[in-house]
């Protein structure tokens, strides 16, 4: 009996100092290293800070802005200059002596550039960051340079698009007669991914996946690698690529001659019949239609100066000659001189 009460004693003691010691750590120790606080964040609107008027040579080609407006590139004797719209600071673009800038896409989501760079008998690309100034040739990882050697001297680089989830770029370079398609991965090493004897039109990629998209203009047909049954049904007449948004949605045009009477939005993995769409009566041709990267459609009417959000009806006004649309504004050329405009 003795031996029963020293252990239930003991047990006893046991669990008091255990209990002593939850507490301690629960009131004292973790309190001081592990409080959390959850609430609700509110975001804020960034402030939009104003943008200077920035003049436009004469001769400039290719005039973009980036995607929140707060530089304009353009191409200018075969080199790019970028301008700070908010500062009104002037760079020029560092191109290889042997090549001359012939095309630049700016990246939806970011204040950075790719630049197709033509030699004699070659392309080459680059990277350019506008907030740091840096320019960065492509490069594989055993550091050679990105070169795709051209077979005909009159080719030109006609597209370049890419995904920045999946961190692929596709560049389709030819002529009227010949296209290729090339394709590069996160290491800039690079694949001929298809090769046309037909005129190509727009080529474009969805964001979630790596799924290319290009047009022939001479059957007017579109295709989406892995997704070309969508196409069965022909709900889509000369259909016509728009763009993707960040939640993967494709947006397509269906056209009567050169203009588009309705789009299709929706996303590849379901039937276009289950799609949303847009009427246009009237028709608009394709490059009065830009799809924003946040799934907002607008439609540009030039003899009104005024842009449409197609799917909440507002508009925005603009004067001068339209240049682009970004997420907070309207750019538009006055003579030479970049001008700024809400956009609503």
């Amino acid at each position: 009996m003795k031996s029963l009460s020293k252990i239930i004693k003991w047990s006893i003691l046991a669990l008091v100092i255990e209990i002593a010691g939850f507490f301690y750590v629960d009131r004292f120790y973790l309190a001081g290293i592990t409080s959390f606080n959850i609430k609700k964040v509110e975001l804020k609107n960034v402030e939009v800070k104003k943008k200077v008027d920035v003049e436009i040579p004469v001769e400039a080609k290719s005039i973009s802005i980036s995607f929140d407006g707060k530089f304009v590139a353009y191409i200018l004797d075969d080199g790019i200059n970028v301008v700070n719209r908010e500062s009104g600071k002037k760079v020029s673009v560092k191109i290889p002596q042997d090549t001359k800038a012939t095309f630049f896409s700016w990246l939806p989501d970011r204040d950075r550039m790719y630049i197709a760079e033509k030699g004699s008998n070659f392309v080459k690309f680059s990277s350019y960051d506008a907030l740091k100034d840096d320019n960065i040739q492509w490069a594989t990882s055993n550091s050679k340079d990105v070169k795709i050697a051209l077979t005909n001297s009159k080719y030109e680089v006609k597209d370049l698009t890419f995904s920045v989830n999946t961190n692929v770029q596709y560049v389709s370079i030819g002529n009227s007669g010949k296209s290729i398609i090339y394709r590069f991965n996160a290491m800039h090493e690079n694949t001929k991914e298809k090769e046309f004897s037909f005129k190509l039109g727009k080529i474009g990629v969805m964001q979630l996946e790596d799924r290319l998209i290009y047009e022939d203009i001479s059957k007017k047909q579109m295709y989406i690698e892995g997704f070309n049954n969508i196409f069965k049904d022909k709900i889509l007449s000369n259909p016509c690529f728009l763009g993707a948004d960040f939640d993967d949605i494709a947006y397509l045009g269906s056209r009567t001659g050169d203009k588009v009477t309705k789009i299709y939005y929706g996303p590849l993995k379901t039937p276009i019949s289950s799609w949303k769409s847009i009427n246009l009566p009237t028709g608009v041709t394709r490059e009065n239609i830009s799809i924003s990267i946040d799934g907002d459609i607008y439609e540009n009417m030039l003899l009104n100066g005024q842009i449409i959000n197609l799917k909440t009806n507002k508009s925005s006004d603009y004067t001068g000659k339209f240049v682009a649309i970004y997420k907070n504004g309207i750019v538009s050329m006055d003579g030479n001189t970049l001008k700024e405009n809400k956009l609503n």
